[in-house]
């Protein structure tokens, strides 16, 4: 049984670390905490082999809904922009701020409407 279990996990080891078969996207929203947690989180699949694709900012604010919200845009740009430098060579989606929850085939279809 052990050595059933180790052969399962070296095959999944496998198949995680071949970028030919898997690639991460790390989503992460455009604050401070989250841009540091996903460089470190880069940094440790990196070093275990796997490969990062890419990221996908979410709920980046709209700038023409009000004071409040452009000025948080401000701030969110900011932290991409910090993510950004810190990888260049990462390619960075954004997503914007939606009015509902993503749900259903319909909502997955305009998102990815918008990624591609």
């Amino acid at each position: 049984m052990l050595l059933r279990r180790k052969n399962r996990f070296e095959m999944m080891r496998n198949v995680l670390t071949d970028a030919k078969l898997t690639s991460f996207v790390i989503v992460l929203i455009p604050e401070r905490v989250p841009v540091l947690e996903t460089v470190e989180l880069y940094a440790d699949l990196r070093e275990t082999g796997v490969d990062v694709g890419g990221f996908v900012v979410n709920r980046l604010s709209p700038t023409d809904a009000g004071d409040f919200l452009a000025s948080r845009r401000v701030q969110e740009d900011h932290h991409v922009q910090s993510l950004r430098a810190e990888l260049p060579r990462v390619p960075i989606d954004t997503v914007p701020l939606l009015a509902t929850d993503l749900v259903g085939r319909d909502a997955l279809r305009q998102l990815a409407q918008q990624l591609s």
